[in-house]
């Protein structure tokens, strides 16, 4: 049973060791050779392979001139005769084929297993149909066979839940027709992904035709407008939509995310992101809380600012859609929103970062930012110093940007000038921390005497001061210009011993500690000086829902760029990114990699669990899109 078990996620990962590659006598896809054996002998085994994830070689489809590559047909056939020989397949992972109308094994071998769950198309060029277009507008520029054998690959896929659409460049077709067509065919369908098609292909049309959806991805369609959008949401079919992806969708309207937040009364993650910054009729009233959601918990918000805006001042962004989700969240229109990623809070600087929980130590940058930065830029690194060579370092809001390293830079200077901003003008607002040298004589604990009349316990030989908390204004117990020292361990000690609290007749209001005075031999010198300062953010203690969580995190650990959103190019390529951090928290550049030795105490050797030296599969996964 632990051996059937093995086999329901199968992955193979990495190239193929030459060693292997010269017994078999083979150039590759000798392990895909020995799987398919395996699976052709114990049929047990192939009938528990419910995903299996294939290396994707770096061999083109055509070659320079033109031709079609035998290398490449080749491996893809033996990736169709695997998929044969498992009949429960749910899902195939790392090879991704592109498919242009013509017919081929692995998408015939895909189009028999009845209990796939996941697929993905890549719309490419198809000849015939681009020479087409030339001359005749569409529809109708595919024609009857093309169209019935596209819709035959999805009659046994009764199963289907997750379907992507791609269209990696404009002669990509697939028609509205098809679109629908294809939809009614797929009963089991809740998540979708449509991208980058043409605007006769996907319009408003084919989006109402979508059947009851959980999840949906629209990305770059131009045939969809604002009024697509508003009616779509209004529409049955978005009643049980959670997740809502609009990535340079271009909307005009602020008014149309308004409608399409208080719309779905289910959604919980929300995601946009484009250049055009939508705005608001003239002379419209607004009344806050403009944009509301009582479901929403995960919000990526990524507008662009208005045109001709000076992102450094407060002065003019008054109707920027930063400004109006800022002051909606703190009119409470996102009661259960726990969190809020916006790589573009630049209009006005930190809008919606100060609406949000502070960060915790008030640090926003990764570890591995400093190996990314420029030298210059890495001055807010250290928060907590208060020296005045460090304070001079807090440096204006960079300007805009779609990288979350950019944007966590941002957000960290901000946090610095809010730290220098309180270090001038309030300075009694901070807990300071003074270390000290106490490089002198050790000298015993003193004895401790009270004096009831002034309610303070005194020290003859107090040891040097280590910690002094600020002032509580709100306590009536301890005056403000008053400071609590407590000189040593031993001290604090005895402080709270049961013996001290016996003697004490009167109950004083707060001990307050004495000090030798400054010019005494046991005075130590002190060494470094740390204040904890002001927070960025906000804290709502009266309210029952609790401010957002402020995140500059990406989808896949190290993947900066667009936001930090998983696109089409991270699935394609099979990469998890690079530039920032691996998911276990190590810098990027940090090799890691598997050569078996987790199997090192089999009592068969090394020459049976050992292998080359392979990268770990790190491939983001599909739903990561939604």
């Amino acid at each position: 049973m632990l051996i059937e078990c093995s086999y329901c996620n199968i992955h193979i990962v990495g190239h193929d060791s030459h060693g292997q590659l010269k017994k078999y006598k083979t150039k590759h896809g000798s392990r895909l050779k020995l799987l398919r054996r395996t699976l052709r002998e114990r049929n047990v085994l192939a009938n528990h392979v419910h995903e299996l994830k294939v290396p994707d070689l770096d061999i083109p489809p055509l070659l320079p001139n033109g031709k079609r590559n035998v290398q490449y047909e080749e491996y893809r056939d033996l990736i169709a005769s695997i998929v044969m020989a498992c009949p429960n397949l749910e899902r195939l992972i790392g090879f991704h084929k592109p498919y242009n109308h013509d017919f081929d094994r692995l998408t015939h071998a895909l189009s028999t297993r009845k209990n796939l769950r996941e697929h993905m198309w890549i719309i490419t060029e198809y000849a015939a149909v681009t020479a087409r277009s030339h001359y005749q507008f569409p529809p109708g520029l595919l024609d009857d066979d093309q169209v019935f054998q596209f819709l035959q690959f999805h009659s046994n896929w009764h199963k289907l839940e997750t379907l992507l659409l791609y269209s990696p460049g404009p002669a990509g077709i697939l028609e509205h027709d098809v679109f629908v067509r294809t939809f009614r065919l797929l009963p089991s369908l809740r998540h979708l992904c449509v991208s980058s098609f043409d605007a006769d292909d996907f319009t408003d049309a084919t989006l109402l035709s979508l059947p009851p959806l959980t999840s949906l991805r629209l990305e770059a369609l131009p045939g969809l407008t604002d009024s697509g959008l508003t009616s779509f949401a209004s529409s049955a079919a978005a009643t049980s939509l959670r997740s809502l992806t609009l990535l340079h969708q271009n909307i005009n309207s602020l008014l149309a995310i308004c409608k399409l937040l208080a719309t779905l009364t289910v959604l919980e993650k929300f995601t946009i992101s484009q250049e055009p910054c939508p705005a608001l009729p003239m002379g419209l009233l607004i009344m806050q809380p403009l944009l509301a959601s009582l479901s929403l918990k995960h919000l990526h918000w990524d507008i662009s600012s208005p045109p001709d805006t000076n992102h450094n001042t407060f002065f003019g962004p008054s109707l920027s859609p930063n400004t109006h989700l800022a002051r909606s969240i703190l009119a409470g229109g996102f009661p259960s929103l726990q969190i809020l990623r916006s790589p573009s809070d630049i209009c006005p600087p930190g809008a919606l970062q100060a609406v949000c929980r502070p960060t915790r130590n008030a640090q926003i940058l990764l570890p591995a930012d400093k190996y990314s930065l420029p030298p210059s830029t890495t001055r807010g690194l250290s928060v907590f110093a208060t020296s005045p060579a460090a304070r001079n370092n807090a440096a204006e809001p960079l300007g805009p940007g779609a990288s979350l390293q950019l944007a966590r830079k941002r957000a960290q200077t901000l946090i610095d000038s809010t730290v220098t901003t309180s270090l001038a003008t309030r300075p009694g607002d901070f807990i300071r921390v003074v270390v000290t040298d106490h490089s002198g004589p050790i000298e015993p604990p003193p004895k401790l005497t009270l004096d009831t009349n002034a309610h303070a316990i005194a020290a003859p030989t107090p040891s040097p001061p280590v910690m002094s908390p600020p002032t509580d204004r709100r306590s009536p117990t301890i005056p403000s210009a008053a400071t609590i020292r407590i000189n040593s361990l031993p001290l604090a000690r005895s402080m709270s011993s049961d013996s001290l609290s016996a003697n004490i007749n009167s109950t004083p209001t707060s001990p307050i500690l004495t000090e030798s005075p400054p010019g005494s031999p046991s005075q130590p010198k002190p060494h470094t000086e740390v204040s904890f300062p002001r927070f960025m953010g906000r804290i709502d203690a009266s309210s029952s829902h609790p401010p957002p969580k402020f995140v500059l995190t990406p989808d896949i650990p190290g993947n900066d760029a667009d936001g930090g959103l998983v696109r089409f190019a991270d699935l394609l390529s099979g990469s998890a990114g690079g530039g920032g951090r691996r998911k276990d928290g190590m810098a990027w550049y940090v090799r890691d990699s598997c050569t078996g030795t987790w199997n090192q105490s089999s009592v068969l050797g090394r020459n049976w669990w050992g292998h080359v030296e392979r990268e770990r599969g790190t491939e983001p996964r599909v739903k990561m899109m939604f």
